[in-house]
């Protein structure tokens, strides 16, 4: 092992980092280091550059593969070997941003139409026809009574979704007298409910 690498290792394990982490780090700088058939240490800022140059335009690394490299190096040449240079932060590729898939409404009924436990079918199509978000769905308690109330007051609840943007503030469950069907967990923990999704 080299001076170097060993004194890589113990600033990153000074800084905490994982064992998976401080493995990724040491990969990018020997690629580094393959590249130009030395240590990295002489290295001057045109030379990391080309490199990084090397990754996009030859190797077309992804953005992610690019600041993986990005990170390791940096902290090679910044924490272990004290340099401050102001190339590197100049070589951060942007983030690509992909549009979510849409599915048409055939293909969502399609897809809940597979679904075989009647329980689950039943989740996941109330998830989706009442538009509720995940955390939503899970705070949501399902009692055997009033099933007809159901979908007055999820109504109710995406209604106030809507307007607060928060699950629960100025939400009111059913009275404890009431027919307590849908209530948020925060809010009305209350009444014999089992959880609608375990």
């Amino acid at each position: 092992m080299t001076e170097l690498r060993r004194r890589m290792i113990e600033d990153m394990k000074l800084h905490g980092f994982s064992e998976r982490t401080r493995a990724s780090y040491l990969a990018t700088v020997r690629q580094l280091a393959k590249h130009y058939m030395r240590s990295p240490d002489p290295l001057s800022e045109e030379e990391l550059r080309i490199f990084f140059l090397h990754l996009v335009q030859e190797r077309k690394a992804s953005p992610s593969t690019v600041r993986q490299y990005l990170s390791g190096i940096k902290f090679l040449y910044e924490r272990t070997l004290g340099r401050d240079w102001p190339t590197l932060p100049l070589l951060r590729p942007a983030k690509r941003r992909t549009l979510p898939v849409i599915l048409s409404r055939e293909e969502v009924w399609d897809l809940l139409g597979r679904v075989e436990t009647f329980k689950h079918r039943v989740a996941l199509n109330l998830i989706y026809s009442c538009g509720l978000r995940l955390l939503e769905a899970t705070h949501l308690r399902l009692t055997v009574q009033g099933v007809d109330k159901v979908l007055t007051y999820l109504a109710r609840y995406v209604h106030r979704m809507a307007i607060t943007n928060s699950p629960h503030p100025g939400l009111t469950p059913w009275p404890k007298t009431g027919p307590a069907a849908v209530s948020y967990a925060r809010t009305a923990p209350h009444g014999p409910a089992a959880r609608l999704f375990t």
